[in-house]
């Protein structure tokens, strides 16, 4: 049973053995991707989660357009985040910007609220 469909764009072992994890114990469907042309191939995704370390402004205006295009929620993180970067990301389509560590601790919860509505 798929209880929702999520898209990882990241490099960082940690966080994708957590959301592997994650994803196994509720039925999560998880892919990973490392291009924006990857991400926008991908179709039924509710969630992409992406590492905001590495990513550059063309594709950050790429995920923008993509989030205008379909129904896609953006979760992403950072090692350290300050208001102004916050707006920023803000502004190119996340529609949560986390601290790395932040997003391990609460992911759980924040998945089940995005895909059961609670």
């Amino acid at each position: 049973m798929n209880n929702g469909h999520i898209i990882a764009w990241m490099d960082d072992l940690q966080m994708g053995s957590h959301l592997a994890k994650l994803s196994t114990t509720h039925s999560y469907e998880l892919e990973f991707q490392d291009t924006v042309d990857g991400i926008s191939e991908v179709l039924g995704a509710e969630v992409l989660i992406i590492d905001l370390n590495s990513i550059s402004e063309k594709d950050l205006k790429k995920l923008n357009e993509l989030k205008q295009e379909r129904s896609l929620t953006c979760l992403g993180f950072c090692q350290e985040i300050n208001g102004p970067l916050i707006n920023y990301f803000s502004e190119m389509g996340c529609d949560m910007v986390l601290k790395r560590y932040e997003l391990i601790k609460n992911l759980g919860s924040i998945l089940h609220k995005i895909f059961n509505g609670a």
